[in-house]
C-alpha cells in the first residue's frame, strides 16, 4: 500500500485529501506545517508528499529545498498543491524540485492519476538504479568466484595503498597460489578444478574480516590486501586458512586415500615502496620461496616459514 503524507496547513483541506485518498486505498499521513511534515518524513517514511505552497513559517518551497538536502530521502517523490496557476510560479515548483503539481481546485481523479504516476516512475527510477549498480558490481567480480577480478583489486588495494602510504598504519599485501592446480585439471578434470576455485574463493571470504580486499588475480592466483594489519598478524590469519583448507575434503584416489588440495602463500608489509606493484612484488618474491621450499606453506618477506 502507498503511503502518502500530506502538508497543508489547513485541517479542511487535509480532511479532504485524507478522507478521499483514504477510500482509494492509500494509506494517510497528515501535517499542518512543514515542519512537523519533515518530522513525520523522518519517522513515517512515506513513499510520496503531498506538499501545499502557501503555509506560513515555513512554506511549500522550503521543505521541498529541505527534502532534496537530505542525504537519506533526497529522492522523494513530492507533488506540489497550489492555487497560484501562474506559469512563473507553476515553474518555481519544477525548478525547485518538485516531480509534479496540482493546481486546485482539484478532481481526485487528476490527482489519483498523478500520484500513480509520479510512484510508478519513481519506482522504475530505482529499478533501473539497482540494475545498473547490479551490472556495475557484475563488471567488478570474478565470475567462477564471486571475488574481486584483477582490475577491481588493484583498484582497490592502491586506494588503500595510498592510504596507509600517508599515514602510520600498518598494511600487509599476499598472493596465494593453489599448489599443483594444472596436475588437479588432468586428473580430475576442469569441472573439478573450477570447483576446487570456487570453494577456494568461499572459504577466502569467510576466513577473513570484511574490510579486507579479496581477489582472484589471475588462474589458480588469488591476492588480498589486509589494511591496518602487520605482517605477522596477516600471517596468522592465513596460516589458520592453509591449515584449514588442507583438511577440506576435495577428491580420492584410486587407492580410496584422500587427494588434499594445498595453498601456497607469500606476505609482505608495507615497506619503502612507492608503487603497490612495489609490494606485489616483494609478496610473489616470498611465494615463490613458499613453492621451493616444497608448497603448502606460508612465508612472509622477513622469512618467517611453517
Amino acid at each position: 500500500m502507498t503511503k502518502i503524507l500530506a502538508i497543508d496547513d489547513t485541517p479542511y483541506n487535509l480532511d479532504i485529501l485524507k478522507n478521499g485518498l483514504e477510500d482509494e486505498g492509500f494509506e494517510m499521513v497528515t501535517a499542518l506545517s512543514g515542519r512537523k511534515g519533515l518530522e513525520l518524513i523522518d519517522s513515517e517514511r512515506p513513499d510520496l508528499v503531498l506538499l501545499d505552497i502557501g503555509m506560513p513559517e515555513m512554506d511549500g518551497h522550503q521543505v521541498l529545498q529541505q527534502i532534496r538536502l537530505s542525504d537519506e530521502y533526497g529522492d522523494l517523490p513530492v507533488i506540489i498543491l497550489t492555487a497560484n496557476t501562474e506559469d512563473s510560479n507553476l515553474a518555481r515548483c519544477l525548478e525547485s524540485g518538485a516531480n509534479d503539481y496540482v493546481t486546485k481546485p482539484f478532481s481526485f481523479t487528476a490527482l489519483i492519476a498523478r500520484i500513480n504516476n509520479v510512484v510508478r516512475t519513481q519506482s522504475d527510477a530505482r529499478d533501473l538504479n539497482r540494475d545498473v549498480a547490479e551490472l556495475r558490481d557484475l563488471a567488478y567480480r570474478d565470475d567462477m568466484t564471486g571475488l574481486l577480478n584483477r582490475r577491481a583489486f588493484f583498484d582497490r588495494a592502491n586506494a588503500e595503498f595510498e592510504i596507509a602510504k600517508s599515514s602510520d598504519e600498518p598494511m600487509a599485501v599476499t598472493i596465494l597460489d593453489i599448489d599443483h592446480f594444472k596436475q588437479i585439471n588432468d586428473t580430475y578434470g576442469h569441472a573439478a578444478g573450477d570447483e576446487v576455485l570456487r570453494k577456494f574463493g568461499s572459504l577466502l571470504k569467510s576466513s577473513l574480516r570484511l574490510h579486507d580486499i579479496v581477489g582472484r588475480i589471475g588462474g589458480e592466483e588469488f591476492a588480498v590486501c589486509l589494511p591496518n594489519t602487520t605482517p605477522m598478524q596477516a600471517y596468522s590469519i592465513l596460516e589458520r586458512l592453509r591449515t584449514h583448507l588442507a583438511k577440506l575434503e576435495f577428491f580420492k584416489n584410486d587407492d580410496g586415500s584422500e587427494r588434499p588440495v594445498t595453498v601456497s602463500i607469500g606476505v609482505v608489509g608495507k615497506t619503502d615502496q612507492k608503487e603497490l606493484d612495489g609490494l606485489m612484488i616483494l609478496a610473489d618474491m616470498a611465494l615463490y620461496r613458499a613453492k621451493n621450499q616444497g608448497r603448502n606453506r606460508t612465508i612472509v618477506e622477513t622469512g618467517v616459514t611453517t
